[in-house]
Order: structure tokens, then sequence, then C-alpha cells
């Protein structure tokens, strides 16, 4: 009896450590990936959007996806977007919140200026073993 205890004693530890190093696998692997998708958006780097994104984004829930990347690639240019705290960043098995405040400096088709703080959160959903995006929700941070 003390050995099956025993037994399911080392296996829960075993899983509870398994979960632990995935969670912390898929929290460096969305940090990288929001890094890669501010890079993308700088340089309007198509290809890099195109796998980042889900094919349901949306920004702020009412914004599509293909007006969000016609404005990227073609009418917003973005000098400066950049996480200015370290995220929040909240794993749930298939999906991730990550939570921070970003600076953005752009303009749009030349006119409209934009240089603030926003807070923005974006939700991950893991899509065939690969993380995309599928809502991110911004709001300026006052």
């Amino acid at each position: 009896m003390k050995t099956i205890i025993a037994l399911l004693f080392f296996a829960t530890v075993s899983i509870q450590a398994q979960s632990i190093a995935s969670e912390e696998a898929s929290k460096t692997e969305i940090l990288k990936l929001s890094n890669d998708w501010s890079m993308a958006i700088i340089n309007r780097d198509s290809q890099v959007l195109e796998n980042v994104l889900a094919p349901d984004f949306t920004l702020n829930g009412s914004l599509p996806r293909n007006i969000w990347m016609d404005n990227t690639l073609h009418h917003i240019k973005t000098s400066e977007l950049k996480m200015i705290q370290e995220p929040k960043i909240t794993v749930y098995d298939d999906m991730v919140v990550c939570e921070a405040i970003w600076h953005f400096k752009a303009s749009f088709d030349e006119k409209i200026k934009i240089d603030g703080d926003y807070l923005i959160t974006d939700i991950w959903k893991k899509n065939s073993g690969s993380w995309q995006v599928i809502i991110r929700l911004s709001k300026e941070n006052k």
C-alpha cells in the first residue's frame, strides 16, 4: 500500500513538473512571437504577419484581419512598437493571454500621427502546433 501511495505521489510531482516546464516554454515562445510580430509590423513583413495572425483575427473584436492587414501593410507606417514593461502572460493549456503596455509611434497615410502608450492584451491559440493570435484588444493607456 505504501508503495502505491509513493508511486502516485511521484507520478503527481512528475506531472506537475512537466506542466510547469510546458507553461514556461509557452511563455517564452509567446514573448518571442510578440516581439517578432512587432518587428513584422514595423518592417511590413507580410509573411510573418500571415503566420502569426489566425484566420479569424480581429482588432478589438471589430476590425477584421483583412482590413488590419491592409492598413498595416499599406497605410500605417510604424516607426516604434515596443513593450515598455514586462508582460503578464497567463497560460491556459492551448490558449494564452499576454498583457503589456506598449509604446506605439506611427502615422496613418502620412497624416494622422500616433505617439503614445497602449494597454494591449493579445489572446493566442495553438493551431496545428503553432501559436497564432486570435484577438488583440488595445486601448490608450492614459
